[in-house]
């Protein structure tokens, strides 16, 4: 029994970065802006069988019209000791929903549609996507809500969350604070140790680069839980362009 508890509690902890530790989405969208993104999350842990753990995505996509980008991304996944492996294909899309600045806050949506690969599941993300700018100060936040809509996996919602405080300094320097969770199925939450939650300080910035501009954001990532890696580095790059 305990064994068979102990296999259930770090197939949670190996899942769940891939899930809560990707991105910070900001709602607003850029029309006729090709974006090339590389995203990396490496855990590390005393536990051997979640030291190491690594998800990889690599993303591309297009500012369609003012309101709306759409991209496509491969998701791969090394767990400990073992080889990396894709695990799903996706389609994303933006919807910016209030014009920048007019309202109180900045409001979007988020949809993705994902095909499993080697045997995962196929699974549908949405998010919220919430910003405000005071000044120089910047709070964005994402409710998720993601659906496995094949396998053998549970077929409830599940529910989780990203957030991001920056204070920028200037478009190609800022720093803040990031942090992601992931609570479980929405009819009935993980008990709290085995819930994903995680927190840490980040750089980020827009920088001139070739003829277009290299997007970083660069964050170190402490876990809250027994469920969640110790602690996380993660490396979002993103190269924006106009052709």
């Amino acid at each position: 029994m305990l064994n068979k508890y102990y296999g259930a509690l770090v197939g949670v902890a190996l899942s769940m970065p891939a899930y809560a530790g990707d991105q910070v989405y900001s709602p607003i969208v850029e029309k006729g802006e090709w974006e090339f993104e590389s995203r990396l999350l490496f855990s590390h842990d005393r536990d051997p069988a979640i030291n190491g753990a690594q998800n990889h995505i690599f993303e591309i996509g297009y500012g369609l019209t003012h309101r709306w980008a759409s991209s496509f991304l491969l998701e791969v996944e090394r767990s400990s000791g073992e080889k990396a492996r894709a695990t799903h294909f996706a389609w994303e899309n933006i919807v910016q929903l209030t014009p920048q600045g007019k309202y109180w806050l900045d409001v979007g949506a988020y949809i993705e549609l994902e095909k499993g690969l080697n045997g995962d599941a196929n699974e549908i993300e949405t998010k919220l996507l919430l910003e405000k700018q005071i000044g120089h100060m910047i709070v964005t936040a994402n409710p998720i809500f993601k659906k496995n809509i094949s396998g053998k996996d549970e077929l409830g919602v599940k529910f989780g969350y990203s957030w991001r405080t920056q204070y920028r300094l200037s478009r190609k320097f800022g720093f803040g604070l990031e942090g992601y969770g992931q609570l479980g199925e929405i009819r009935q939450f993980l008990p709290a140790s085995e819930q994903y939650h995680t927190i840490g300080p980040a750089i980020l910035g827009r920088l001139p680069f070739s003829k277009g501009h290299l997007k970083y954001d660069l964050a170190y990532l402490r876990g809250l839980t027994a469920s969640t890696p110790a602690s996380s580095f993660q490396f979002n790059l993103e190269y924006e362009i106009r052709f």
